[in-house]
């Protein structure tokens, strides 16, 4: 699996994983944090849909994504903390920190692309059949042969 698919599934676990608290918080009551949490869902799976697109043109922001849906992850968790739910804080902690790495990771492969020189090719000059010797000399009436200016003759 590409790397690039493989990151685009995590967004879209994080987009599922924000969408699952949104839909918590709208059936206890709290509305104003389900909104918010539900927008964070639909911006997580936005950029999992327009990921190759986000990459293209914007050269971070698949780090600060990550660091955005790490710290909506890990703030959904420490409210789970405190209704006394301590297996989900800490699974989504765990997930938190998945997040963090995968920001970590992403932010020095960057680093590292950006140091390494680019390699060098030189340009293959190709040869047309207009520059064969057979065709460089301009034939005469009298079979006697002229060269081109500023080539050798070959006789």
């Amino acid at each position: 699996m590409k790397r690039e698919k493989l990151l685009q599934l995590a967004h879209i676990a994080a987009g599922i994983i924000t969408l699952s608290y949104g839909l918590h918080c709208f059936e206890v009551g709290n509305f104003s944090t389900a909104a918010y949490y539900l927008l964070f869902a639909i911006i997580f799976m936005i950029v999992a849909a327009c990921y190759e697109w986000i990459l293209q043109n914007f050269m971070k922001a698949d780090i600060a994504f990550f660091l955005l849906e790490a710290t909506t992850i890990l703030y959904s968790g420490s409210l789970y903390k405190l209704t006394g739910h301590n297996y989900l804080f800490y699974t989504m902690a765990a997930a938190a920190c998945l997040y963090f790495l995968f920001a970590i990771i992403s932010a020095a492969e960057k680093e590292k692309t950006k140091q390494m020189p680019r390699k060098r090719t030189r340009k293959r000059r190709r040869r047309s059949s207009l520059y064969d010797n057979h065709q460089l000399n301009c034939k005469v009436a009298d079979h006697s042969v002229i060269p081109m200016a500023g080539f050798k003759e070959t006789f």
